[in-house]
């Protein structure tokens, strides 16, 4: 995620789309097994951290 938080910061103005980065990313991990295989590991990780989860749940 270094390039997304980079491009963040270069164009502050921008809001970023999260619908579209979800439609994105779940469209690269059905072509990929490898984007899918992290997918799956950032979601365990969030879920197991009691302060993130919630978080990103709501």
């Amino acid at each position: 995620m270094p390039l997304l938080a980079e491009a963040t910061q270069q164009n502050p103005q921008q809001p970023l789309d999260y619908d579209q980065a979800v439609l994105e990313l779940k469209a690269a991990a059905d072509a990929d097994t490898d984007i899918a295989q992290s997918v799956q590991e950032v979601e365990a990780a969030v879920n197991a951290d009691p302060e993130v989860a919630p978080k990103v749940q709501a």
